[in-house]
């Protein structure tokens, strides 16, 4: 998803992630590295390794 929204010249400019803590690095870490800004529900990961 977040690839294809990157790929779209009207595609999305920001995501808010508001899902269970475990999945938010997964699911940011998508996102940013496609290039999408990215705000997170706190916190940003489960471990000092994600962040």
């Amino acid at each position: 998803m977040a690839d294809a929204e990157a790929a779209r010249d009207d595609g999305i400019e920001a995501v808010s992630i508001v899902t269970p803590n475990w999945t938010h690095h997964r699911i940011a870490a998508a996102f940013l590295k496609a290039g999408i800004d990215v705000t997170l529900d706190k916190p940003m990961t489960t471990t000092v390794a994600d962040a």
